[in-house]
């Protein structure tokens, strides 16, 4: 299978699939900010007809940084873009 070339080309092809990331300290990352903690994202997606969109879930037991601390966090984002665009038009 090949991609197509342009966002354009999008519009024939469909998937589906999930991407999770787990980093259970934040300190390793070598990060630009003073951050300390665990962080996990997982982010199932689907791209149909052109349309790509997205279920991304972030989950923290505890993040520290700037004299401040977020014993947990939990947050849920949807996202929808429809490729289908003017060749010229802001990917978002």
């Amino acid at each position: 299978m090949e991609l197509p070339e342009t966002l354009n080309g999008f519009d024939k092809t469909s998937a589906s699939g999930r991407l999770e990331i787990f980093t259970p300290d934040l300190v390793a990352l070598t990060l630009p900010l003073d951050i300390i903690g665990d962080l996990a994202v997982t982010s199932d997606f689907q791209l149909v007809n052109g349309r790509l969109s997205a279920q991304t879930v972030l989950d923290s037991s505890s993040l520290a940084f700037s004299g401040s601390e977020l014993t947990e966090a939990h947050f849920t984002v949807h996202l929808e873009k429809d490729l289908a665009t003017k060749p010229d038009a802001p990917l978002f």
